[in-house]
């Protein structure tokens, strides 16, 4: 779906997923270090849902079934036929996609970091990454059948990439990461527990509008129940401020060294994605690489204090 505005438009792209083990490419954390139950004994997912034969959550065969989905549900064809062959409007438009699941392991923390160290083995899906990762650059070539002309004929020229930004969910992680030119952020509601015993890995912000999303001070426990379900009380008490991810932002096409007359009259208002905001562990892995062959825990994940070594 493409979302129109005065100045132009946003595609909103939902992306069908679902978890499979496989994704998890990382070294486990070894028996010696921690022994680490398997997904399947931790995870809701494995019993909750219920798959028909010969659907398998143990493999691939969940992932591959809900991507094809995506074809033959959401029409992928003809949204990636309008990237390529649409109005210039269509194939210029930013991209807001979104899925549950990850769609890189990078935007999980090392397994080191995690209390429960398998948690990337149920989190997300190579399948997203396959059919996103072009997205930006999908159709921006300068000759095909385009705007106003046939096979052969020049297309007007675009730009060399589209903004893309992906919204993921799943992992309880406050994050905005840009990673092979497409941004990933992730907004999480979590569940009250968290919110009172880790409050800093949640929080993401503040967005264009100067808010942060921190749901720390809000009244959660009557709203949602551990087990992922909603009570009867307004679910909207919960999540009152949604995190801003495309507002309208004002351009000017006034030359720099022009006089400040103090008129409006050149400034246009036009939209887009906000800048990128700041969040816990997404800070921490711009500016420190991730290291998963250290397979010793974090100081929090012993249950103990920071050592002086650590502390420094």
């Amino acid at each position: 779906t493409e979302t129109e505005t005065e100045t132009g438009g946003v595609w909103i792209v939902p992306v069908l997923a679902w978890h499979h083990a496989s994704f998890d490419y990382e070294p486990d954390i070894p028996p010696s270090v921690k022994v680490v139950p398997p997904t399947e004994r931790v995870m809701s997912d494995f019993r909750l849902c219920v798959w028909p034969s010969p659907l398998d959550p143990g493999d691939a065969s969940v992932a591959i079934c809900l991507d094809a989905m995506n074809d033959t549900r959401q029409e992928w064809g003809i949204f990636l036929h309008k990237l390529q062959h649409g109005t210039l409007a269509e194939r210029e438009s930013p991209i807001l996609s979104f899925s549950h699941f990850l769609p890189r392991l990078e935007l999980c923390p090392e397994k080191r970091m995690l209390f429960y160290p398998n948690l990337p083995k149920a989190v997300g899906s190579d399948f997203i990454l396959r059919r996103i990762q072009t997205l930006r650059t999908h159709g921006l070539d300068e000759f095909g059948s385009g705007e106003g002309g046939g096979v052969g004929v020049a297309k007007a020229r675009v730009k060399a990439e589209r903004e893309h930004l992906h919204v993921f969910g799943h992992t309880h992680f406050g994050w905005d990461q840009t990673l092979d030119g497409v941004r990933y952020v992730q907004a999480p509601v979590s569940y009250p527990h968290e919110w009172k015993q880790r409050p800093g890995s949640l929080v993401i912000g503040p967005d264009a509008s100067g808010r942060t999303f921190d749901l720390s001070d809000v009244d959660l426990p009557d709203v949602f129940s551990e087990d992922g379900g909603v009570s009867s009380r307004d679910v909207n008490t919960a999540a009152a401020a949604p995190l801003c991810v495309w507002d309208e932002v004002v351009k000017s096409d006034r030359p720099a060294d022009d006089a400040d007359d103090g008129s409006r009259m050149n400034e246009k208002k036009t939209f887009g994605f906000v800048p990128e905001m700041r969040a816990r562990w997404s800070d921490h892995y711009k500016s420190t690489p991730r290291d998963p062959e250290n397979t010793e825990l974090a100081w929090w994940v012993k249950g103990g204090r920071k050592s002086n070594r650590e502390a420094r």
